[in-house]
């Protein structure tokens, strides 16, 4: 219902393609809160975001919204060690280069969830900033990479 709301703002919304800053605009203006958007494809998050269950298309990811700015980003995460060196596997990546990790997959994982804030448009968004490169000391880009 969600992405009706926000097409209906003019926003082109693809499946598999990350909202886009308008849409992410759109929702502010729709809701006027910080919004918790959930239910991304799973090829879209990070290989140790958990997957929906019933539908193996769906993560179970979250982003938060909040003044057009995605915030946060977070999840549940994969605590099976099969699922795990799965995941790594169909993302391109060795799970040699994990095992630090993986070992303690294997010793038993608990379920568990993890979130991070973007620190930089947090403080775009309080010193209501029109960039998020006024808001760090040596922004990167494209075309810099290093201060």
């Amino acid at each position: 219902e969600k992405i009706k709301e926000i097409k209906k703002k003019g926003v082109k919304l693809k499946w598999g393609v990350d909202i886009p800053p308008e849409g992410e605009r759109a929702i502010t203006e729709i809701y006027k809160n910080p919004v918790i958007v959930y239910g991304y494809p799973s090829e879209m998050k990070p290989f140790y975001i958990a997957i929906d269950e019933k539908d193996s298309k769906i993560s179970r990811g979250f982003d938060l919204i909040m003044h057009g700015l995605e915030i946060a980003s977070g999840g549940r995460r994969i605590h099976d060690p099969k699922m795990y060196e799965a995941r790594l596997k169909a993302k391109g990546l060795n799970p040699e280069n994990f095992k630090e990790i993986t070992k303690f997959y294997h010793l038993g994982m608990p379920p568990h969830a993890g979130w991070a804030i973007g620190v930089d448009r947090l403080t775009e968004v309080i010193c209501g900033l029109n960039n998020v490169r006024e808001a760090v000391l040596f922004p990167r880009d494209v075309k810099r990479l290093t201060p």
